[in-house]
């Protein structure tokens, strides 16, 4: 099965690689702008900070100042990432689930796709659904490790049930994705450990590697899998409507 799928996303990326390699791009590229932003704001308040430690005396006050500086700095920096993620980072996350969905059917789909999150008539329901998600998830990390990881894949399908119906909410979004991930989460598990290769060559190429062929086709690969488990979750229902028509 992981091979299938593996497969099917290295077709589905080929068939439309510079708008696949683009919108992976995207899609990564606010993690690396909210890191550079709240660097910069924790520089900064470090700085503002940073000369008054002239004008104090003694060692412990010199102390007791650094730590208030290093705590203001990295409090603005977490919240400053919070939301940055959850304005523009979830969204544009989406826009990139939008795409590669689509692409893995239309090799013709449009990278403009990436903006699709941003939809002034789903934006909101968007970003108060992953913000949700991401917290449910965060805080089973912060309970213990194992907690945390089998959060993370019970809802690693949420993106993809917004983009099927942007209407859903975020708790049925959440069941949603639990329901479909029972029998799943070890394969989705087993997928991405299989990418663990590919994730160290590109480590050794400077990310080069990432850029034009691991992101896009690890992107591919996760809309694959939703592909597969949303079939085998209709063809059930088929298969289980005929049989209760037949038994009546």
């Amino acid at each position: 099965m992981i091979k299938e799928i593996k497969e099917r996303a290295k077709a589905a990326y080929k068939r439309n690689y510079w708008p696949s390699v683009f919108a992976a791009l995207l899609m990564t590229s606010g993690l690396t702008v909210t890191a550079a932003s709240s660097a910069g704001s924790a520089n900064s308040a470090m700085q503002s900070q940073g000369q008054n430690i002239s004008v104090i005396s003694g060692p412990s006050d010199v102390l007791a100042v650094l730590i208030g500086v290093l705590a203001m700095a990295f409090l603005t920096a977490f919240i400053l990432g919070v939301l940055y993620d959850a304005f523009f980072g979830n969204p544009l996350s989406i826009g990139g689930k939008i795409f590669f969905l689509k692409s893995s059917e239309d090799p013709s789909t449009n990278v403009k796709e990436v903006m699709a999150g941003f939809d002034k008539g789903w934006y909101m329901n968007n970003v108060k659904t992953m913000f949700l998600t991401k917290l449910v998830t965060g805080l089973g990390f912060i309970l213990f490790v194992i907690p945390g990881v089998i959060l993370t894949y019970s809802y690693m399908l949420v993106p993809y049930i917004i983009t099927d119906d942007p209407t859903i909410g975020g708790t049925d979004a959440m069941k949603m994705s639990r329901e479909m991930m029972k029998g799943w989460k070890w394969k989705a598990f087993v997928l991405g450990l299989s990418f663990i290769g590919w994730d160290i060559l590109s480590a050794l190429t400077a990310n080069i590697l990432g850029i034009f062929m691991v992101k896009p086709y690890k992107q591919a690969a996760e809309a694959e899998l939703y592909r597969m488990i949303r079939d085998s979750r209709v063809e059930k229902a088929v298969e289980e409507a005929i049989v209760n028509e037949v038994t009546e």
